[in-house]
């Protein structure tokens, strides 16, 4: 059985095969790489508010190149699963 991807694992694997380590994101976006890690390890009730999650997203697919709509579908996901 396959596993589902959540927000998190895909983000994970996404940077890592990237090459992208989590200060790296921290030093270009300001987004705290402690918020990171709650973002890869699925802790939504940790993270700020869904619309400043949303603006992580974005902020990250811009600046290193990763999919935008893929994060976001993931988020819904996730925020649809979190109820």
């Amino acid at each position: 059985m396959e596993e589902r991807l959540t927000l998190g694992t895909y983000f994970k694997q996404e940077r890592e095969r990237r090459g992208i380590d989590l200060k790296q994101i921290e030093e270009r976006t300001k987004i705290s790489s402690q918020m990171l890690i709650f973002l890869e390890e699925d802790r939504l009730d940790l993270l700020p508010p869904r619309a400043f999650v949303r603006g992580f997203l974005l902020t990250i697919a811009r600046d290193f190149n990763l999919d935008a709509e893929e994060l976001l579908r993931f988020m819904e996901a996730a925020y649809r699963g979190q109820k």
